[in-house]
């Protein structure tokens, strides 16, 4: 009977577990993100100094140079664990774990190179 019950326990608790949503982010990661590091294929990379990302609602404001105009406002889809480009071509940024608090880690590859950007909440 113990080993029914465990059993059954057990079957209970997976099920739970496959049927949890991915959590949304998109609140964790309204407003305004300041660049403090940042790597290209492992390699650390001053030139973006001053990068910035402001995310509102379905919206991000940003300098980082994924387009020609600088700064731009361009609409972005928050699902789960990544943020994506609503443009072309599109970019998917991946939100690492994170409090969201103060610090925001973002990773994504952007013409055949990998960038991880470190960001701090900015004012």
């Amino acid at each position: 009977m113990k080993k029914i019950s465990g059993l059954l326990l057990l079957i209970g608790l997976i099920a739970a577990c496959a049927g949890e949503p991915k959590k949304d982010h998109k609140q964790d990661i309204q407003g305004k993100w300041e660049l403090y590091s940042a790597e290209r294929d492992g390699k650390d990379i001053p030139t973006l100094e001053g990068v910035f990302f402001r995310f509102n609602d379905d919206q991000m404001e940003s300098n980082f140079p994924i387009q020609s105009k600088l700064p731009y406002t361009i609409k972005v889809a928050v699902e789960g664990e990544t943020i994506k480009t609503l443009n072309t071509p599109e970019t998917v940024f991946n939100i690492m774990p994170e409090d969201y608090k103060d610090t925001l880690q973002l990773s994504a590859n952007i013409r055949n190179s990998e960038f991880v950007l470190l960001l701090r909440r900015g004012e």
